[in-house]
């Protein structure tokens, strides 16, 4: 029966495999991402909580997000989940004069 060696693989492809294995497991190692943030001016009242690291296909990723404004709703709601996001996002704005206020 003939021996079976194991192979040493070398070069670039072996290289960038041991620094993705060494990228995965530091960001295993890191606490959570984590923000928070309010501001209140003359036109905004605004609360945004936001962790970077949340497994979308879990119960892990939340998301809440309200601004009076329907499609930027959409479009933060579809920026947290398929970033792998937990965005919170709660935003009072001065919606009978303009939306760019809470836009901004």
């Amino acid at each position: 029966m003939p021996s079976r060696d194991i192979e040493m693989v070398k070069g670039p492809s072996a290289e960038r495999k041991c620094s993705q294995n060494a990228t995965i497991m530091s960001q295993q190692q890191l606490s959570a991402r984590t923000a928070t943030y309010s501001r209140k001016t003359n036109e905004t009242d605004i609360e945004v909580s936001l962790t970077l690291d949340s497994d979308p296909t879990s119960s892990s990723q939340h998301i809440e997000i309200s601004t009076g404004i329907g499609f930027l709703d959409h479009m933060y709601h579809t920026l947290a989940k398929h970033g792998g996001m937990s965005l919170q996002l709660k935003c009072k704005g001065d919606l009978w004069i303009d939306d760019h206020h809470t836009a901004d």
